[in-house]
C-alpha cells in the first residue's frame, strides 16, 4: 500500500491486508466461490482494484472443462466498504485464457487500465476505465509491422503524468517477437520501440517508467539470457545496461523522498 505500513493481497476466496509491522491480517472482501487475483491499490492508498474468477460448470459449447470461468473487475473503497462490480465481462474466457490481467491505476488515481492475455499475441487488447463513470474502452489497435492485419498488445504501466501508457506488443522480424510501444492518451496514437536490432531481445518482465517520464527500463530475454535495458522515448534508442538480472525499478527523485 502507498502508506508504506501494510500490503493488500488475494487469497482463493478473498482479499486481505496486512499490517506489517504487527502481521495482524484482516479480510476486506469475501466471495463464497471462485477465487480472487490482481490485487491493485489506487495511488492514495483508499481503493483496492481486483478481479474475481467465477468457475462455471460447463464450457459454452456444453463440454466438459472446469477450467471456464466468467471475469468481474471490482472496485473496493476501504473507507466505506463498499465493493463494486465495474466490469462484468459477458464472454467467458476459455480454459488457458485471461480477459483481465495487469491492473494499472492512472497517477492520479481516476482511470485504470488492463490487458488480455490471449492465446495469440495478435489479440492482444488493453482496456482502458474513466472511474469518474465506469464504462471500459478498449484502446485502438495498432498498425501492424506486416501488412494488413493488427499488432496485439498487452501488460499496460502509466507514465508518472499520466498521459502515456507503455506496453508490450508483437512484432515481425522474420516471425513474431515483442516490442515496445507507447500510447499518447492525447491524441490516440501508438508508438512502436522494435527490439530486433538490439542483439535479439525482446520485453520479458517489468517495464518501469523513469521518475522524469522521459525513459523506460525493462528486462530483455535473448539468446545469452535475460539483461536490462533502458529505452529513451527522445530518440528511440535502446541501451543494454546488465545481463542475468530482471524486474527493473527506478528510483524516486531525490527531491520527491522525505528526509
Amino acid at each position: 500500500m502507498p502508506d508504506g505500513h501494510s500490503l493488500a493481497f488475494a487469497l482463493p476466496d478473498q482479499v486481505c491486508m496486512v499490517r506489517v509491522s504487527t502481521g495482524t491480517i484482516s479480510q476486506v472482501a469475501h466471495f463464497a466461490e471462485g477465487w480472487c487475483d490482481e490485487v491493485c491499490s489506487s495511488p492514495d492508498g483508499r481503493q483496492l482494484a481486483f478481479v474475481h474468477l467465477q468457475p462455471l460448470e460447463k464450457a459454452p459449447d456444453e463440454t466438459d472443462c472446469p477450467n471456464w470461468h466468467r471475469e468481474r473487475l471490482h472496485l473496493l473503497d476501504l473507507q466505506t466498504g463498499e465493493l463494486r462490480c465495474i466490469v462484468d465481462h459477458d464472454r467467458q474466457g476459455p480454459m488457458g485464457e485471461r480477459l483481465m490481467v495487469a491492473l494499472s491505476f492512472s497517477p492520479d488515481g481516476s482511470q485504470l487500465a488492463y490487458s488480455n492475455v490471449p492465446h495469440t499475441a495478435v489479440d492482444g487488447r488493453i482496456t482502458f476505465i474513466d472511474l469518474t463513470a465506469p464504462q471500459p474502452t478498449e484502446l485502438p489497435w495498432g498498425d501492424t509491422a506486416v501488412g494488413d492485419g493488427e499488432r496485439g498488445h498487452w501488460f499496460p504501466i502509466w507514465s508518472p503524468t499520466g498521459r502515456q501508457l507503455a506496453a508490450r506488443c508483437d512484432e515481425f522480424d522474420g516471425g513474431y517477437r515483442d516490442g515496445l510501444a507507447t500510447f499518447d492518451a492525447q491524441t490516440s496514437t501508438w508508438g512502436y520501440y522494435g527490439m530486433s536490432r538490439h542483439g535479439h531481445y525482446e520485453p520479458y518482465e517489468g517495464i518501469s517508467y523513469s521518475p522524469d517520464g522521459t525513459r523506460i527500463a525493462v528486462a530483455l530475454h535473448g539468446k545469452r539470457g535475460l539483461a536490462i535495458g533502458v529505452l529513451n522515448l527522445r530518440h528511440g534508442r535502446m541501451r543494454r545496461l546488465t545481463d542475468n538480472a530482471e524486474m527493473p525499478c527506478w528510483r524516486p527523485q531525490q527531491d520527491a523522498v522525505a528526509p
